[in-house]
């Protein structure tokens, strides 16, 4: 049997499983594996973006509580998009996670759909300073500070960052 030219029934398989799964993302529609770690079983389970699951039951509370608020920031994000309050929570939920660079595409969000919340500017800027990105960090200090000049608790944020570079 001749092979034909071009792809294989096993590449064409994985290309529209890729299309589907790009499409997916770029919706916002994700689907996480959820592991018992009782039972080692895997379930699939459908989940508000982004696909972050694990077992809660053995959580602490302060993780209980960031994934809650991020649910919520999540729907109340699904029924008003340009609820800045809720955009901010799911930023600060990100961080309650331990999830870093969510975090930090959260509050880039904000602060390019809203570029005078000051809020937006000084979350981004504490978590750069965190992560090390220093001059990231006294920049959107700076721009916190354009828009609230007598803001001190931001300049001293900046002061403390003038010896790092």
């Amino acid at each position: 049997m001749a092979r034909s030219k071009g792809l294989s029934t096993v590449q064409r398989i994985l290309w529209v499983v890729g299309i589907v799964a790009a499409a997916l993302i770029a919706t916002g529609v994700g689907l996480a594996i959820q592991r018992n770690l009782v039972t080692a079983k895997f379930e699939p389970i459908a989940t508000l973006p982004p696909a972050i699951v694990y077992n809660l039951d053995l959580a602490s509370s302060d993780i209980k509580t960031a994934y809650s608020q991020l649910e919520q920031s999540y729907i109340a994000l699904a029924k008003n998009p340009a609820d800045v309050d809720a955009a901010l929570s799911r930023a600060k939920a990100f961080l309650g996670i331990k999830d870093t660079a969510r975090a930090i595409l959260a509050y880039q969000w904000v602060a390019r759909q809203y570029p005078s919340n000051v809020q937006s500017w000084v979350g981004l800027a504490d978590i750069y300073a965190t992560v090390g990105r220093i001059d990231d960090a006294k920049t959107a200090y700076q721009n916190a500070l354009q828009l609230e000049p007598n803001n001190s608790a931001v300049q001293d944020k900046i002061n403390k960052l003038g010896g790092k570079s």
